[in-house]
């Protein structure tokens, strides 16, 4: 759970801020919390109270707020975090909803191994077809069993490194973990 100078700690990009008072916490999964918190700005500011929901991942410098802040947040529930539009801190940077909480595609370590063994798959198919290779005639020049390299291909194998190694060889290629 975060403490209030941890929230604020984290809310370094509202330049107006000047307080926080949590209202609600509560773990939504392991390593993830919702916190409700009413914020207090300095006297310039054209509203000098506002409650808002984060998402706040553990070990993470960041939150993601709405992206509308004007919402009217008072009550909100756990159970609406699906239903809104979420963004990193401040910025442009969208939260997608996965699970029922808003990540970011590149910081989710299950969609970063899903995406990557697709990137992999993708280049290693590329590469056969552009040798005029079947996937059986890959599989037999590696020693490797058909079925799994239609599965490295396809992104559905998390392949060895070892594997790997005797497949950009055996193509005399080079491959890219992750995608840009």
């Amino acid at each position: 759970m975060i403490t209030k100078n941890e929230l604020l700690d984290r809310l370094y990009f509202v330049g107006n801020l000047v307080d926080a008072e949590i209202i609600e916490q509560k773990e939504v999964e392991r390593g993830a919390s919702f916190v409700l918190a009413e914020l207090e700005f300095d006297e310039d500011a054209v509203e000098r109270y506002m409650t808002l929901p984060f998402v706040i991942y553990d070990n993470e410098t960041w939150v993601f707020t709405p992206w509308d802040w004007q919402g009217d947040f008072h009550d909100m529930t756990i159970e609406a975090i699906p239903n809104i539009k979420w963004r990193i801190n401040d910025s442009e940077k969208e939260g997608l909803i996965f699970n029922g909480l808003p990540r970011l595609l590149g910081f989710d370590p299950a969609i970063v191994r899903i995406e990557t063994r697709k990137h992999i798959g993708n280049q290693i198919k590329a590469a056969r077809e552009n040798q005029g290779l079947t996937a059986r005639e890959l599989a037999k020049k590696c020693g490797i069993a058909y079925n799994y390299i239609c599965r490295i291909e396809g992104g559905r194998y998390n392949t060895s490194v070892d594997t790997l190694a005797v497949i950009c060889k055996a193509l005399n290629i080079h491959i890219d973990i992750m995608s840009d």
